[in-house]
């Protein structure tokens, strides 16, 4: 029985390569074509990337200009100027795109202010954190710096909205492509928009290599780990204010003396820069270098030429990195958010970083 050739089947051989290559090409820029805006995005595989110094930028650019549904920021300091104005271009292009755009900012900064002023004037939903024209005694500190884009992929750190954050302080974060722990985030994002004077209602987050911990997390988080340190402790901070006797941060120091007692290799390097702001947070942290040298620890501040807003702690084979100073406020009173990561390649980085520090290299 004669078999009657398909349409493809009659199409001489030229044209039937030329049909190939044509449909390849409409596949391509199919594919090649960004999806509308509201679409799911792809979900990612899960990652965690250390994103350090003057990596922050393309990183950010790189996250808003991929978003698709959804950006959510909070930001301690936007101060629009220099490096922060590209930030702005992508968050008003992630608009014009449709994406869904929110922006939380702490309001003790006065020269935020006005800026959230002009992002909302160009359609941007972005508000302080607190309406009140003047601070008042109570008044809870939004210090968290998160980005986060489509419910996948989350950004936290120490990196503030700042040109000179940016573009010249030591600064560490940790990027996460990783869909539960930004649905964690964006429940941490949620709680503060509603109300950020009031403590979040999220629990921490915990996988078996990220932990997400918020507000007054850390502490007990932090704490375990020191306790239970077998190799290593290595911490980076800003600022530390010891405070009165039987104070959380002299808790801390206590914790890191009982670990120098384990035989744990345990280093702290403090922030040295100089300026009027900075006076009084260094005088702090002098004190609190003599409470942990007088406990065995090995302390040292870094270069006065640039500033290291950095907080970072390597703790055997995990790394805690986020927004968190050591002081009664950071600890007890503000937003904050610090993720725990126990993947060796990020852990490695850290800790590399450290070390060239503690040699005296000024960058982080």
């Amino acid at each position: 029985m004669r078999v009657k050739k398909s349409t493809l089947d009659r199409v001489p051989m030229r044209d039937n390569v030329l049909w190939i290559a044509l449909s390849f090409c409409a596949l391509f820029a199919a594919l090649s074509r960004p999806a509308a805006a509201g679409s799911a995005p792809p979900a990612p595989a899960d990652s965690a990337v250390a994103v350090l110094n003057r990596e922050y930028l393309p990183a950010v650019l790189d996250m808003i200009g991929d978003a698709r549904r959804s950006v959510r920021i909070i930001q301690y300091e936007y101060v629009s100027y220099g490096a922060v104005r590209e930030i702005e271009k992508a968050i008003l292009a992630a608009a014009r795109r449709g994406v869904s755009v929110r922006m939380l900012v702490d309001d003790s900064v006065r020269a935020s202010r006005k800026n959230v002023e002009w992002l909302a004037k160009k359609g941007i939903d972005v508000k302080l954190d607190e309406t009140r024209e003047y601070r008042e005694p109570g008044d809870r500190t939004t210090h968290a710096k998160m980005i986060l884009v489509d419910h996948q992929r989350v950004m936290v750190g120490s990196t503030n909205f700042s040109d000179k954050s940016i573009s010249d302080n030591n600064e560490a974060n940790v990027r996460l492509d990783h869909p539960a722990a930004a649905k964690a985030a964006g429940a941490y994002f949620d709680e503060l928009w509603n109300d950020a004077s009031k403590e979040p209602a999220v629990s921490p987050f915990r996988s078996a290599d990220v932990d997400l911990i918020f507000n007054r997390q850390y502490l007990p988080a932090v704490t375990q780990l020191f306790q239970t340190a077998k190799r290593r402790v290595y911490v980076v901070l800003y600022g530390a204010n010891v405070g009165r006797p039987g104070s959380s941060v002299r808790e801390l120091i206590d914790a890191l003396a009982s670990a120098v007692r384990r035989d744990v290799d345990v280093r702290v390097i403090l922030d040295k820069s100089g300026g009027s702001f900075a006076e009084k947070t260094l005088k702090f942290s002098q004190e609190a270098a003599g409470a942990m040298e007088k406990a065995g620890v090995a302390v040292k501040f870094d270069s006065e030429e640039v500033i290291t807003h950095a907080k970072v702690l390597v703790v055997d084979d995990a790394v805690v990195v986020g927004g968190t100073n050591w002081g009664y406020g950071p600890l007890h009173e503000y937003n904050d958010i610090n993720v725990i990561v126990r993947r060796p390649d990020v852990v490695g980085r850290f800790a590399e970083r450290f070390l060239a520090m503690w040699k005296g290299d000024q960058r982080f």
